[in-house]
């Protein structure tokens, strides 16, 4: 993978992957095959403690590609149930920090961003999916 990344475990970086996949790629059609295939229908989605269903979250990273450039500058994984050496296809929870910037497809302006994410992942009839995400983020 091309994103600057500095993961841990096989869970940091299979979360790292399919949100590299959702945002960061300039191809449309395989961020929405990603999210169709990676997150749980069932999605639970808070971004700075405001819930979001499956369908809005989609709709809001669709939205954001439309009108952005998203380009990862850095992204570390602070912490993982999961050790390095356990098997990867398993699920647990892990949090990044990372920062990213959003460039404005009418104008060019561009905006630094840095967040934090809580990711929980499933495995779901011998699937891994994307469960749970909490997201605090700000202009950094």
């Amino acid at each position: 993978m091309s994103s600057p990344s500095q993961n841990t475990t096989p869970l940091g970086e299979w979360v790292d992957h399919i949100l590299h996949l959702a945002f960061f790629q300039p191809d449309d059609e395989l961020s929405e095959q990603t999210i169709e295939t990676s997150f749980s229908r069932d999605l639970k989605v808070r971004i700075n403690g405001t819930a979001l269903a499956y369908e809005d979250y989609k709709n809001a990273i669709a939205r954001n590609r439309a009108q952005y450039e998203l380009s990862l500058e850095s992204n570390r994984e602070l912490l993982a149930t999961r050790e390095a050496s356990e098997a990867v296809n398993s699920g647990g929870s892990v949090a990044h920090i990372s920062t990213f910037i959003l460039k404005d497809k009418q104008n060019g302006l561009e905006k630094r961003e840095s967040t934090v994410t809580l990711a929980t992942v499933a495995i779901v009839d011998g699937k891994k999916l994307l469960m749970e995400l909490t997201e605090v983020f700000r202009s950094a």
